[in-house]
């Protein structure tokens, strides 16, 4: 029995490793720098109640458009965050004292992703004016449309019946099944 059970562990293991070293989906998981520059984007309880999200921990990562690994500004979409089912985000613009590029440059086009779980969404929010840095500047989301970007795979028993069943495993693995005596 125990190298059956063997067996079934190193086959499950070995299928998680070869698909999530061919999988390419990357969570952003970075905080932005305070780079003692920025801007605030104001999420409407209308905009965030468009999103459907099924993790306790869901957050919104915000890059510039001319580097798409730098985090310029990150916040919690979790319920416990929101205030009256709203959220802001601190944008974080580049720093002059510094010659790295550390921030976003003023007039530059922000991108925003939602991390949920494992699942990466792009974000597409509409303003009342131009998608852009502005230093000091508040810019209010009013309207947003979403897609599935990537999902990173999870290994872990799909089998409903099972005792160890777990709803987002994407990668069959080893099951435990009660049976009666």
């Amino acid at each position: 029995m125990s190298r059956k059970l063997f067996y079934i562990i190193f086959i499950c293991l070995l299928s998680f490793f070869q698909r999530a070293s061919a999988q390419d989906c990357v969570l952003p998981v970075s905080e932005p720098v305070n780079t003692g520059s920025n801007m605030t984007i104001f999420i409407t309880s209308d905009v965030i109640n468009s999103f459907t999200l099924s993790s306790i921990d869901p957050y919104i990562v915000v890059f510039p458009n001319s580097d798409p690994d730098l985090v310029i500004g990150r916040a919690s979409l979790a319920s416990s965050d929101l205030i009256n089912g709203q959220q802001s985000i601190a944008v974080w613009g580049d720093d002059t004292s510094s010659p790295e590029t550390d921030g976003a440059a003023n007039g530059e086009v922000m991108v925003f992703q939602i991390v949920d779980g494992n699942n990466l969404y792009d974000i597409n929010f509409t303003f009342p004016g131009p998608n852009s840095f502005v230093a000091n500047g508040t810019l209010p989301a009013i309207g947003v449309t979403y897609e599935l970007n990537c999902s990173v795979p999870s290994s872990g028993c799909m089998d409903s019946n099972a005792c160890n069943f777990d709803s987002s495993a994407t990668i069959p693995c080893a099951c435990t099944i009660q049976r009666s005596q």
